[in-house]
């Protein structure tokens, strides 16, 4: 008798503790997962130009379309921040102002607060476009880096040029919000030939990211 009671106590005990190591591990995950859900990320909406058409206007084919798509999704009041890029990339005589300004003040003039957007205006090609906005959204304090989460707007297949780079750069990973709209079947197989050369120079080191910069550069001072 006396040994059978000492097994059942010993079952008992061996319960106990197995009951205490499950709630124990509940606990750990309940407060794992507060931790995570009271962790402050910055949603952000980025949106980079394209063409700016005769005089400082974006153009309605592919700028403008960003611009307006992004813009919807502002208003659903999901987002903190909305980040335009974009420098002076074209002859004085169609552009005289960082296309970056230009978009801030497209989407101040349809209900977006100034102190919400934030403006890149140097960059003359995607890899800028990112190297500058991170700098910007550094500038205003936006938290850690690794707690951005970024939804960049723009063409399908410009997208995965950003996918790409931002990871390669900066370690980050972005939402995409692939837009398709009519472009030249030239342009078309251009931006096959850009993501594939994104992937060859993701950060934007090689020679024919720096010539095309250069080449923007002059075009801009209208040499």
């Amino acid at each position: 008798m006396a040994s059978t009671s000492g097994k059942s106590k010993k079952l008992e005990t061996i319960k106990t503790l197995t009951r205490r190591r499950k709630i124990d591990k509940v606990q750990r995950s309940l407060t794992v997962e507060a931790l995570m859900s009271n962790t402050d990320r910055v949603k952000i909406l980025f949106v980079p130009a394209g063409g700016i058409t005769r005089l400082d206007q974006l153009d309605p084919a592919n700028t403008l379309k960003r611009c307006e798509h992004a813009l919807k999704m502002w208003n659903t009041k999901e987002y903190d921040y909305l980040v335009v890029t974009g420098g002076k990339f074209l002859s004085p005589n169609i552009q005289t102002a960082p296309a970056g300004q230009l978009m801030a003040e497209w989407f101040n003039a349809h209900g977006v607060n100034s102190t919400r957007i934030i403006i890149e205006e140097d960059s003359l090609d995607t890899y800028e476009n990112i190297s500058g906005s991170v700098i910007a959204m550094e500038d205003c304090k936006l938290s850690d880096s690794q707690r951005w989460d970024i939804t960049v707007v723009t063409q399908w297949q410009h997208s995965w040029r950003f996918w790409i780079s931002f990871w390669n750069m900066y370690g980050i990973r972005i939402e995409r919000e692939p837009l398709s709209y009519p472009m030249s079947f030239m342009s078309w197989i251009m931006e096959f030939a850009m993501i594939a050369y994104h992937f060859y120079d993701p950060c934007g080191t090689g020679v024919i990211a720096r010539k095309n910069r250069e080449n923007r550069r002059r075009a801009a001072a209208g040499e």
